[in-house]
């Protein structure tokens, strides 16, 4: 019995590390190796449309040197299951800085196409807040030349939103006064985006957050259960044939079998 309770006591110990999620707020989230979003794409033309999944994922932390300027970035991987942009998109690397979480520099997944944004492409306003509203200008320079980019950012509202990942608060961001992005504090990302021009859409919704605290948690969990599963196993025979032992040695002796 000893084995059980031990296996027992294991659990209760690593059920606290069961998946939670961080609290809310409109400051810049901090990432973390692991991280990982998954998203469900809808993709419009007329009544055509193209379903599929991406997948972004923190691989690391990064210092670049921009001009001369040391920037400390995360390093993101966007994986994408529509067969028509790969390789081009499919594996693209991103860098963030970490601060805000201005893009800095992307390299395409076939690694045919290296650009840089000078400055930093700052697109959220942190912390949120309903009513801000900024320019956004960036030079972005590649090998094929530089193109200049520029956006109007404005923060619109903070609502709840529902998406299959969960419910959460975000902040609605629109993107030169047509594409919509909502931004949750809670999932440390967008959870819904909204494009459409003419009779072209475009809806991309967050599936799954997946933190790695969330998965370890749930490996331990497993972890526990399995190790309650061995006890039991290895001790119930144990426990049964003492059991029967001591109830024969109890009993009243037999009478000899009759001729």
């Amino acid at each position: 019995m000893r084995r059980t309770w031990v296996g027992v006591a294991a659990l209760l110990i690593l059920l606290p590390a069961w998946p939670s999620r961080p609290a809310d707020g409109g400051g810049a989230p901090v990432w973390h190796v692991g991280d990982r979003w998954v998203y469900r794409v809808r993709d419009c033309y007329g009544l055509n449309c193209t379903v599929y999944n991406d997948t972004v994922e923190v691989l690391g932390m990064e210092t670049l040197n921009v001009n001369g300027t040391p920037i400390e970035t995360y390093r993101v991987r966007l994986s994408s299951e529509r067969e028509e942009i790969q390789p081009f998109w499919n594996g693209v690397m991103t860098w963030y800085r970490t601060s805000d979480l201005a893009e800095v520099r992307f390299v395409t997944g076939d690694g045919n196409l290296t650009a840089t944004y000078v400055p930093p492409l700052a697109m959220l306003p942190f912390p949120l807040t309903v009513g801000d509203s900024r320019h956004v200008c960036s030079n972005l320079t590649s090998e094929y030349g530089t193109v200049r980019v520029e956006w109007f950012v404005d923060v619109v509202n903070a609502t709840e939103v529902v998406v299959p990942a969960g419910a959460s608060l975000a902040y609605e961001v629109v993107l030169n006064e047509q594409d919509h992005y909502f931004f949750s504090p809670t999932f440390k990302n967008f959870v819904r985006t909204v494009q459409a021009v003419g009779v072209s859409s475009l809806l991309i919704e967050a599936h799954l957050y997946s933190p790695p605290a969330d998965r370890l948690g749930t490996a331990v969990f497993v972890l526990g259960l399995l190790g309650v599963a061995i006890a039991v196993f290895l001790v119930l025979p144990t426990v049964l044939l003492r059991w029967r032992r001591r109830r024969e040695g109890t009993s009243p002796p037999r009478a000899p079998p009759t001729p």
